[in-house]
């Protein structure tokens, strides 16, 4: 089947691609990170994020928190909706 092909390439792309973080010292990035990374954009809101990635808000406000907390994203104040958060890559 070319979906099972498909996937042995996908997952020793991201092998590869976690070494290379590991050796730059990016050892605290991890796969299940990968869908922030791919899916933020310019700025998103968490709900926005975690549609995109098809997982729950409730995966992907850990998975925020968790790259908050080490500097690679931050969030603001919606200017739209005061109550809601959009969440930014970071310089780092």
């Amino acid at each position: 089947h070319i979906g099972r092909l498909a996937r042995f390439i996908y997952f020793e792309m991201m092998q590869q691609s976690q070494a290379k973080l590991d050796l730059q010292g990016y050892d605290d990035i991890k796969a299940a990170h990968n869908i922030v990374f791919q899916f933020i954009g310019e700025g998103k809101r968490m709900t926005e994020i975690a549609q995109l990635a098809n997982t729950t808000k409730q995966n992907m406000k850990y998975l925020l928190e968790y790259l908050e907390e080490r500097a690679y994203v931050s969030r603001r104040a919606d200017e739209t909706d005061k109550r809601a958060v959009i969440f930014f890559l970071t310089e780092k």
